[in-house]
């Protein structure tokens, strides 16, 4: 008998892999050939022909993420010129200024921006710029970071190289992302008013609201020197441990009449309102996604629904938005899930103990060891290390 979530992993998996097979080839499938593809599936299934079946389901979704994902056109620099565009997404900050993603008004085209540490600009600003739009250079040393293919995986090719920093702006374009960039800074605001440390400030906006550009230098290394990096950003484990707190603050509804279902959806409201108030990034949006799929399958309490709940958010989130599994993020945050997923029943069964203290302590350190493993192929590929430290600075920071 087929694993219950077999069918939408094979799904998953499939239309992934045409996502990146669309990378490395020049033409896009038509939809006539996926048209075909999906008709012999079906008569395939009638007929009861097992093996052409799933080769034909494999073949149909491998087309249909080829034809989803468009690859993004390297385009040649263009003379100074004025330009409109509407900030997308705040990207990094360092010693040299603010990085911005920003769309293009004429033709929709995302650009790179770089400004001065001084101007600060919210998502759905609209600025009237003077400048040229460059291809982003490729690194000068072959080991060093590669940010032309990093913007790539972005769908940004070109930074535009402005004339003055002086920006126009103009009246901005409202909507549900800028009010909630517009709450995480006001509550950045009020937590720079608080008397206390500055490095403890820094360090209780990054883990709660995610921003990260007041953590020094030093402190971001000795995160990663302890394999705690992702402590500092929220994601998967943040929006995790928000699912159990909420989960168990509303358990006690599951009483009344209808309570389990208040119980079911009233976790995932409150996570959608927390991915607001810490700005709704795409890495955050992403992280509760997949943990809202997680907690319908966990109300119907049923096990191998967990599962399948995943697949179908990593599905859902590729369809809408493909270039999101070239995200290291994406990939980190599903690879450790599932493994947790997975095999986190097993180390239960396999230490288990009737000490309410050593019980917890052992599932928080099985939650660590399976997550780090289910990371390292990707953790090895993408940062050639893989820190020794990590089951103790788990162990001692989850709680």
């Amino acid at each position: 008998m087929l694993h219950p979530s077999l069918p939408i992993s094979v799904i998953g998996i499939s239309f992934c892999c045409g996502i990146v097979l669309r990378e490395m080839v020049t033409d896009s499938p038509s939809f006539t050939m996926v048209g075909f593809a999906f008709v012999f599936m079906w008569l395939s299934h009638i007929k009861r022909w097992q093996i052409v079946f799933w080769s034909a389901v494999v073949g149909a979704f491998v087309l249909l993420g080829m034809i989803r994902h468009v690859p993004v056109k390297n385009k040649e620099a263009n003379h100074e010129k004025q330009i409109v565009v509407m900030v997308q997404k705040p990207l990094n900050t360092n010693s040299f200024g603010h990085q911005y993603i920003v769309k293009n008004q004429d033709d929709n085209e995302r650009l790179l921006l770089q400004t001065p540490l001084s101007q600060t600009f919210l998502i759905g600003d609209r600025l009237l710029t003077q400048g040229s739009l460059v291809p982003i250079p490729k690194p000068k040393n072959p080991v060093d970071f590669d940010f032309k293919t990093y913007m790539n995986q972005k769908g940004v090719v070109r930074k535009i190289i402005a004339s003055h920093d002086e920006h126009i702006l103009l009246p901005p374009q409202q909507s549900l992302r800028r009010w909630a960039h517009q709450t995480q800074r006001k509550l950045v605001q009020q937590l720079n008013k608080l008397p206390i440390h500055l490095e403890s400030k820094a360090l209780i906006m990054a883990l709660v609201l995610g921003e990260k550009r007041d953590l020094s230098e030093e402190r971001i290394a000795q995160y990663q020197r302890a394999g705690a990096m992702h402590l500092l950003a929220i994601s998967g484990l943040h929006i995790g441990i928000l699912l159990l707190l909420f989960r168990t603050i509303v358990s006690p509804l599951k009483r009344f009449r209808y309570g389990s279902v208040a119980a079911a959806l009233l976790p995932v409201v409150l996570l959608w309102c927390f991915a607001f108030v810490s700005g709704a990034s795409a890495s955050v949006t992403r992280a509760v996604t997949m943990f809202s799929f997680l907690q319908l399958g966990l109300g119907l309490n049923r096990k191998l629904i967990r599962m399948q709940s995943l697949w179908a958010s990593f599905f859902i989130l590729l369809f809408i938005q493909p270039k999101f599994i070239f995200d290291v993020g994406f990939q980190l945050s599903y690879s450790a899930v599932l493994g947790i997923v997975w095999m986190l029943p097993y180390w239960q069964k396999m230490v288990r103990s009737k000490n309410t203290i050593i019980q917890p302590i052992s599932t928080l350190f099985g939650l660590g060891l399976i997550a780090q493993i289910s990371v390292l192929p990707l953790s090895l590929f993408y940062f050639h290390q893989f820190p020794l430290l990590f089951w103790v600075s788990n162990l001692s920071l989850f709680p």
